[in-house]
């Protein structure tokens, strides 16, 4: 049984055998004292709150109503009180998402090749710190048979020094918008991470990419400075309309 699980089954056996005369209450107070915070909320809020604290040092209390003249009323049990001097209360943690940006697109109409590619101007994340950051490539339809890969190829690179972008494994990424050269996608590996694959399987239609996590081609971080690069092996010349970055981040509510 998980930590959190012996926790709220801890709850459940307190609540059940207790012999406490007042009544019992429908909430639970959950105190992190690794985050010295505390948080009062039903069942699925400790639970969601011990989700969010996994592996921290994690302590539940049973709560009881006593009975006052004006009616049933919330008590925290006076060792519980002490416990948590100094410690504040929770707040709920959210994504949050800055503003979609597109990148510059002046080159990003390349024909079909399997080493002919593109590559995007970096974005700097030195000074906002974003965690995260989702791209989404939106592609015009063209009226061109599917050939040769049938795919259009997004890869990743990072950047923590210097001026020298990870590899394509062939060309240089250097930060700037423009044409590069990559090892042939159809026969040989790429150095840098993919980051989607948009597949062509008909002509004359539009083609929308998922959004791409770019931390997640970096071992979940997002780099101080990052760019995307592409190759077009569809058997079309590209007409992209444009492809967009959105940063996320965290906020306390």
């Amino acid at each position: 049984m998980g930590k959190i699980s012996q926790l709220l089954h801890f709850v459940d056996r307190y609540r059940r055998t207790s012999l406490v005369r007042e009544r019992h209450a429908n909430e639970s107070m959950v105190v992190c004292h690794t985050c010295r915070l505390h948080h009062t909320d039903n069942e699925q809020g400790v639970f969601e709150f011990c989700t969010r604290h996994k592996y921290h040092s994690l302590q539940i209390v049973p709560l009881f109503e006593v009975r006052a003249q004006e009616g049933w009323s919330l008590a925290i049990p006076q060792h519980a009180n002490n416990m948590i001097a100094g410690y504040g209360g929770n707040a709920s943690i959210k994504e949050a998402f800055g503003t979609a940006t597109a990148f510059t697109k002046t080159n990003a109409n390349i024909a079909t090749s399997a080493t002919a590619g593109w590559k995007s101007n970096a974005i700097d994340n030195t000074s906002n710190l974003y965690l995260d950051a989702s791209v989404m490539a939106y592609l015009a339809a063209v009226n061109t048979p599917p050939a040769n890969n049938k795919a259009i190829y997004l890869f990743a690179f990072s950047l923590i020094e210097g001026t020298t972008y990870t590899s394509t494994g062939d060309g240089t990424i250097d930060g700037s918008e423009g044409t590069v050269t990559y090892p042939d996608v159809g026969t040989l590996p790429v150095v840098a991470p993919i980051l989607d694959v948009i597949y062509y399987p008909v002509q004359n239609k539009v083609l929308n990419s998922k959004a791409s996590s770019v931390a997640a081609r970096f071992d979940g971080v997002l780099p101080p400075k990052w760019c995307i690069g592409m190759v077009n092996y569809s058997g079309m010349t590209l007409s992209v309309t444009n492809i967009f970055y959105i940063e996320k981040y965290l906020t306390v509510a």
